[in-house]
C-alpha cells in the first residue's frame, strides 16, 4: 500500500478562509500493518549515542530543574529467577531536557502499592531492592501530588513526543491536541497531578495524498487547495492533518477513514532506558463507573517499551534491525473486553508480554523461511509460541493475564538486568513483593540488552481491542461481543465491531490516567565491558580501529552493524559461537534479490581523511562456499565506492584482507558487506557469519575507544564526554553524583 504524506509549509494556516502556501515536498512512504500485537512496527534505525551528559538527580522535583541523563545498569538473578542487582554490565546514557509542564518529583509525586485516588505517597531519591540501593535517575510526576488541584499545563516536550501511525487494525488517529490549547477537544491533558489520554468518537483524516483540480474531486468535508484535497472531517474549522500527531517513519503510516481519536506519547530520542527499575502508577478507562459495573468493550491502553536501536535520516528511516528484532516489552497491556463476564468469566483483562526475534531453531514456527513471526510470551490472545521455553539459555514460561480492579489505581514495577526482567503489579520489589512474571533473557534475546524507550497509548479497537478475541466458540450472537455474528460456531468480531461505548454519556470516562513515571538505577554502578581484541589492530595496547563494536561483544548498545534490505530479505542476530570468536553476527538470507547490494551488512558514519592510507579486514564464514563483496563507499549520496574487494568465503572461519586504500577526499564513509545475489533472485536461506571487522590507518594511529562509556578517558588523549556541574565520572564511564 502506498500513501502520500504531506508536510505543511511555513506559510500554511490552521483553518480555512485564508490561503495555504503548501510545500510540495511530498515524501512517499509505505508499509504494511504487522499483526501479532505489533503496535509499532516502525523501522527505528540506529542512532549514535548521545555523549553530552547532564544528569541532575539532586534537582529532580526542585523548581522544575530535571535530570538529563538516564543511566542503565544490570543485575543477577536470585533462586527465583528475579533480578537481584549483583551482576556487572555496561551502562549507556542519553540526554533529556525539561519542558514547561512536566517536571519530576522525587519528593512530590508518588503512589505506593494499592494507594487510593485521594493522593500520592511521596517518593524518596532512592529505594532498596534485594539489598541494593537504587537511585532515582529520571521522573515525570505530571505536576506533583495527585489530586492537589493543579491547573492544566503542557506535557513536558523535553521528555515526550506525540506520534501517529497505523498498526494492528486500530480504529483511532493519534492527535496533537492538548487541553491547554484545545480545552474542549483535547486528547492529552496534564492536570490535577496526573496525565490523561482521552479517546473520542470523531472522524479524522490525517493523510494528505489525493490530487485535485477542484472541490468536486474531493470527498465530503474537504476542499481542493494547491492541487491537493484537504479534509475537515470533524468539521471544527481546522484541517485534519494539522490536528494529527506526526508520523516520522517509513513503515506503518497512518491511514484515513478513522472514526476515533486518542493519544500516544513516546520518549524516543529523548529518554532511553537500559536496565534498572521502572515504576509507574495508572488507572484504567471507565474507572469512575460504579463498583460492579461492566465497562464497555473496545479500549486497549498500554504502557510499554520498544528497542531504541534505530536512526532517523533525512526525515525518514534509513536502516534498522526492524520489529520485532528491536524487542518489545509490554509492562502494562489491558484489554477491556475481558472485563465482560458474559464473554470471559475468568476476567483476566490485565496482561504483559515480551516480543522479540532470535535465531530460529529447527522445528519451530519462527524457522519458516522468510518468516517474521514474533516470539511472544503472552498467553493471550494467541498463546505465545515455542520460544518461551528453556532451550534458549534460560527458563521461561508463557504468561497468563491477571485480574485487577479497573476502578482502582495500581502501581507497576519493572526490574531489569542483563539476565532477567520481572514485572510487578502493586506487590513491588522494594517491599519484598513477588513478580507477576519473570523473563530469562538467555543467550538469544539480545534485544533486551540494549536501550529501550517508553510509550504510553490508548488504542481503540484493533487487535487486542476487538479483533484478537474472535473465533470463540458460540451458539448465537448473544455470546459474542456487542452482538457480533456467530459464524460456523465461532464469534466473528472485526477490528471495530466490539466497540460499544456510549460516547454521549461515557465518553469523558474513556481515558487512561497516569499519576507518575519513575526510573531508578543501581547506585553501586556497573563496570564497563572489556573492549574486543579487534579494537587494537597492532597489539600495542592502544585502540586503532574506526569500527565500533568490531567483535560484537556490545550487542546491547548502539554500537552495532546494521543489516539493510533493498530488494532482499532475511534475518540477523548476534550469536555466541564460543571458542576464539565468541559473539558474532549471524545473517540468514531468505531473499537475496538480484544484486549483491540487495542485502547489506554495514557500519557507516565514520570520517576518513584524504591522502591517508587505510587498511581493512573482516573474518567470515558461510553455510556454503560463496563470494562476498566488501567495499568502502560514501555514506551519503552519490554513494561512490572508493575501495572494493571480493572475499572467497568457505565454511570455516577465514580472514579477508583487501588491499589498503587512500580516500580521494576527506568525507564520511561506510564499510559495506554485500550478501545479495548476483543474478536471478532466490530465497535459499543461506547463512553468513561475520566477526572482527577492522578499519584503521596503515600506521595504526590511535582512535578513541568509548566502549560502554559516556564520559572519561577515551584512551587516545581525549574524552568520551563531559559531566554536568555537580557530577563526576565514575569508573564505569557514567556521570553520577558523589562519584569517586
Amino acid at each position: 500500500m502506498f500513501l502520500w504524506w504531506l508536510r505543511r509549509g511555513p506559510g500554511a494556516t490552521l483553518s480555512g478562509g485564508s490561503s495555504l502556501n503548501l510545500e510540495h515536498a511530498l515524501r512517499l512512504v509505505y508499509g504494511c500493518a504487522m499483526r501479532n500485537k505489533n503496535r509499532d512496527g516502525n523501522y527505528h534505525g540506529r542512532r549514535a549515542c548521545t555523549r553530552a551528559t547532564t544528569w541532575l538527580p539532586g534537582a529532580v522535583g526542585y523548581g522544575g530543574l530535571a535530570l538529563g541523563l538516564v543511566v542503565f545498569g544490570c543485575g543477577d538473578g536470585d533462586s527465583r529467577g528475579e533480578p537481584t542487582g549483583t551482576t556487572s554490565s555496561t551502562g549507556d546514557a542519553t540526554q533529556a531536557t525539561t519542558g514547561s509542564g512536566g517536571g519530576g518529583g522525587a519528593d512530590s509525586g508518588g503512589g505506593g502499592a494499592g494507594s487510593g485516588a485521594g493522593g500520592s505517597e511521596p517518593a524518596g531519591p532512592s529505594i532498596v531492592i534485594h539489598g541494593e540501593t537504587h537511585t532515582l535517575t529520571w521522573a515525570d510526576d505530571f505536576g506533583g501530588d495527585l489530586g492537589a488541584g493543579q491547573p492544566r499545563s503542557q506535557i513536558n516536550s523535553g521528555f515526550w513526543s506525540k506520534e501517529n501511525l497505523g498498526v494492528n487494525f486500530e480504529q483511532q488517529a493519534y492527535t496533537n491536541r492538548e487541553c491547554t490549547d484545545h480545552p474542549d477537544t483535547w486528547n492529552y491533558c496534564v492536570e490535577d497531578g496526573k496525565l490523561t489520554l482521552l479517546a473520542r468518537q470523531e472522524p479524522l483524516d490525517c493523510v494528505v495524498w489525493k490530487t485535485c483540480a477542484g472541490a468536486a474531486d474531493c470527498d465530503a468535508n474537504g476542499t481542493c487547495m494547491d492541487g491537493y484535497c484537504l479534509s475537515d472531517q470533524n468539521q471544527n474549522g481546522v484541517w485534519d492533518h494539522d490536528e494529527c500527531a506526526p508520523h516520522t517513519g517509513i513503515a506503518n503510516p497512518p491511514a484515513n477513514g478513522m472514526s476515533y481519536t486518542s493519544g500516544r506519547l513516546s520518549t524516543d530520542e529523548k529518554v532511553e532506558l537500559r536496565y534498572g527499575y521502572l515504576e509507574f502508577r495508572a488507572r484504567m478507562p471507565f474507572a469512575e463507573l460504579a463498583a460492579g459495573d461492566v465497562p464497555p468493550n473496545g479500549l486497549w491502553p498500554a504502557i510499554w517499551l520498544l528497542g531504541a536501536n534505530g536512526a532517523l535520516k533525512d526525515g525518514g528511516v534509513d536502516d534498522s534491525v526492524g520489529w520485532p528484532m528491536n524487542g518489545e516489552i509490554d509492562v502494562m497491556e489491558y484489554t477491556q473486553i475481558k472485563e465482560n463476564p458474559a464473554l470471559y468469566p475468568d476476567n483476566k483483562a490485565m496482561g504483559f508480554n515480551a516480543l522479540w526475534r532470535e535465531r530460529p531453531e529447527a522445528g519451530e514456527l519462527a524457522a519458516n523461511p522468510g518468516g517474521w513471526e514474533p516470539n511472544a510470551c503472552s498467553a493471550w490472545p494467541n498463546g505465545g509460541d515455542a520460544k518461551c521455553d528453556a532451550d534458549v539459555g534460560g527458563a521461561r514460561s508463557t504468561w497468563d493475564g491477571v485480574t485487577v480492579d479497573y476502578h482502582a489505581w495500581h502501581t507497576w514495577g519493572f526490574l531489569w538486568d542483563e539476565d532477567h526482567f520481572a514485572i510487578y503489579i502493586d506487590d513491588l520489589p522494594q517491599d519484598g513483593g513477588t513478580p507477576a512474571c519473570v523473563f530469562s533473557i538467555g543467550e538469544g534475546a539480545t534485544e533486551y540488552r540494549q536501550p529501550m524507550y517508553l510509550i504510553m497509548n490508548l488504542a481503540v479497537g484493533g487487535e487486542l481491542g476487538c479483533l484478537g478475541w474472535k473465533d470463540r466458540v458460540c451458539s448465537s450472537a448473544a455470546q459474542c461481543a456487542n452482538g457480533a455474528a456467530c459464524v460456523d460456531g465461532k464469534c466473528d468480531e472485526t477490528a471495530a465491531s466490539c466497540i460499544d461505548v456510549d460516547w454521549a454519556t461515557q465518553g469523558d470516562l474513556a481515558k487512561l490516567e497516569v499519576d507518575y513515571v519513575r526510573w531508578y538505577h543501581r547506585a553501586s554502578g556497573y563496570p564497563r565491558p572489556p573492549s574486543a581484541a579487534c579494537q587494537d589492530g597492532d597489539g600495542d595496547g592502544e585502540p586503532d580501529n574506526l569500527i565500533k563494536n568490531c567483535g560484537f561483544n556490545e550487542d546491547h548498545t548502539y554500537h552495532r552493524s546494521d543489516i539493510f534490505f533493498e530488494g532482499g530479505g532475511g534475518l540477523t542476530e548476534i550469536v555466541d559461537e564460543g571458542g576464539d570468536h565468541g559473539y558474532v553476527q549471524w545473517v540468514r538470507i531468505d531473499n537475496g534479490g538480484t544484486q549483491p547490494w540487495n542485502v547489506q551488512v554495514r557500519q557507516e558514519g565514520f570520517p576518513l581523511a584524504a591522502a591517508t592510507e587505510y587498511t581493512w579486514r573482516v573474518d567470515l564464514r558461510a553455510s556454503a562456499p560463496r563470494v562476498v563483496p566488501v567495499k568502502i563507499a560514501l555514506a551519503h549520496d552519490p554513494w561512490t565506492t572508493i575501495a572494493a574487494f571480493d572475499c572467497d568465503v568457505g565454511t570455516a572461519w577465514s580472514t579477508c584482507s583487501p588491499p589498503s586504500f587512500t580516500p580521494p577526499t576527506a568525507d564520511t564513509y561506510k564499510l559495506e558487506i554485500d550478501l545479495g545475489n548476483d543474478g536471478a533472485s532466490s530465497a535459499g536461506g543461506a547463512e553468513v557469519y561475520i566477526d572482527d571487522l577492522y578499519l584503521g590507518t596503515a600506521d595504526h594511529a590511535c582512535q578513541p575507544d568509548c566502549t560502554g562509556a559516556s564520559c572519561g578517558d577515551d584512551r587516545c588523549g581525549g574524552t568520551c564526554g563531559a559531566c554536568a556541574a555537580g557530577l563526576s565520572c565514575t569508573a564505569w564511564g557514567q556521570c553520577a553524583a558523589g562519584a569517586d
